[in-house]
């Protein structure tokens, strides 16, 4: 594939070929894209396309391979991502049309996957890894037991992460055959050579990735008939080295926050749903409508049930929303489908019921072009992953209130308001955000909890001196 270079190009911006126009076979080939999410996705790749004068036939994946590229050169945020969306979309054409181009695309992908599976290894392994998950570690009377492990998906979670230590042991030379036992991931000769190149990928600073791969070394050692003591404290220096001390929120992301609270900003955000809702014309149901019903849902479920984003992607009508009552709903989410092995049960009153009845009662069916039990659906009826719901919500909350906001702000946002209103009330929250610990929630919200007795303090102290004043 031969291309002028970017500088000589006719079309070429200072920042980026994306805004050169589409040649004709492209705009005609997007025109076929019905979905707003694979036409956005697909948009870039077809700019990019013309740019360089390529034919429908001639894209491949090294064309996303410099889609990425000029993703980066152009600033944009989560440039692999821009390729991997440009690719599944493609992808997802092309089974759809016959009348796409043939080839399909590979996403360009720079994460690390596990390359030895759990079922190619010993016997005695696989049985250990299943006996790992069911073991409380008994530990001294100072430290609290580490506890077990029960959900599913935690399981296969730290499964993975156990097959990339073994991974990252063969990479660094060592034999497949001498990992017979799953303690012997945390001997010295074996554990060593993994900890310091997982010290040295991240740069010799904290890494929280690196540090769940050093938790878990940690904690086989300790599952281990008979400890070795003396390596167990090298292990635990190692993990103290890659653990991340500044837990909680980051800074950019209380600075959205700040924005997102502020009292009319936060009236916009809570009273958005039943605003787009208002507006929209009910006698005369049409698809475009069916999008905003659709937001509109989502962000009043996430306020009620800040879930997170995968679970929000699941929901099944059938398995998931209950009905109690003519004017109380459930969505139960049970203890195998989340991360931390606690159910979760959210109650739906009010205007949040009648948005979902809406939604269910006459604009699902227009999207529902297939039978199909999922909430979230495209056009095409298919189930939304979580990865287009917050490209979607954003887009949503942007156009109807001009701020910005994520599927991800809206646990801290409801956490934030309900810590404003019951700042002793922790456990509640707790509950509310399905957190295992207590504790978590001071580690998250440390910040505005302090600053909320700060503020509290200086009312008193204010109060305080009124009164000496008109004594």
């Amino acid at each position: 594939m031969t291309t002028a270079p970017a500088s000589l190009h006719p079309n070429h911006t200072p920042c980026s070929p994306f805004n050169t126009p589409l040649s004709p076979c492209w705009a005609a080939l997007l025109k076929l894209a019905t979905d707003p999410y694979i036409k956005s996705h697909l948009k870039r790749l077809f700019r990019l396309a013309s740019y360089l004068n390529l034919l429908p036939h001639e894209v491949n994946d090294e064309t996303l391979e410099r889609l990425e590229q000029e993703a980066i050169a152009a600033g944009i945020t989560r440039p692999t991502q821009v390729a991997r969306d440009a690719a599944h979309g493609w992808n997802k054409m092309r089974a759809l049309y016959s009348q796409w181009p043939r080839q399909e695309l590979n996403a360009p992908n720079h994460r690390k996957f596990v390359s030895i599976k759990l079922e190619e290894m010993p016997k005695a392994f696989q049985e250990d890894v299943e006996k790992f998950f069911n073991t409380d570690i008994e530990v001294d009377i100072f430290e609290a037991p580490t506890r077990l492990i029960k959900s599913r998906v935690t399981i296969n979670d730290s499964t993975n992460k156990i097959m990339q230590l073994v991974t990252r042991a063969v990479e660094l030379g060592v034999s497949l055959k001498s990992i017979r036992r799953l303690i012997d991931l945390s001997l010295p000769e074996i554990s060593g050579p993994i900890l310091e190149k997982l010290y040295e990928d991240a740069g010799q600073k904290p890494h929280a990735h690196s540090n769940r791969l050093a938790k878990l070394l940690l904690r086989i050692a300790k599952n281990a008939n008979e400890p070795n003591k003396e390596h167990i404290i090298c292990l635990e220096r190692a993990e103290r080295k890659l653990r991340v001390k500044d837990k909680g929120i980051s800074k950019k992301m209380w600075d959205r926050l700040r924005i997102l609270l502020d009292e009319e900003n936060a009236a916009k955000i809570l009273l958005l749903a039943e605003d787009v809702i208002a507006k929209i014309d009910r006698k005369s149901p049409k698809m475009t409508d069916a999008w905003m019903v659709q937001s509109a849902l989502i962000v009043s479920l996430l306020l009620r049930a800040p879930m997170k984003e995968a679970i929000l992607a699941s929901l099944d009508i059938d398995k998931h929303i209950i009905k109690i009552s003519k004017n109380l709903y459930l969505i139960k989410i049970s203890e195998e489908e989340t991360a931390n092995g606690l159910p979760l049960e959210y109650e739906l009153t009010g205007n949040a019921l009648k948005i979902l009845k809406l939604y269910l009662k006459v604009y699902r069916p227009l999207l529902a072009q297939t039978p199909t039990t999922k909430l979230l659906i495209s056009r095409a009826g298919r189930q939304k992953p979580g990865y287009e719901l917050a490209a979607q919500i954003p887009k949503f909350i942007e156009k109807h209130t001009g701020l910005k906001m994520n599927i991800g702000l809206f646990r801290h946002f409801v956490a934030v308001l309900y810590i404003h209103k019951n700042k002793n009330d922790t456990e509640t929250l707790r509950r509310i955000l399905s957190h295992v610990f207590s504790e978590t929630i001071y580690t998250f919200y440390q910040s505005f909890i302090k600053q909320h007795s700060f503020d509290a303090l200086d009312r008193l102290i204010q109060d305080g001196y009124a009164e000496f004043k008109n004594a």
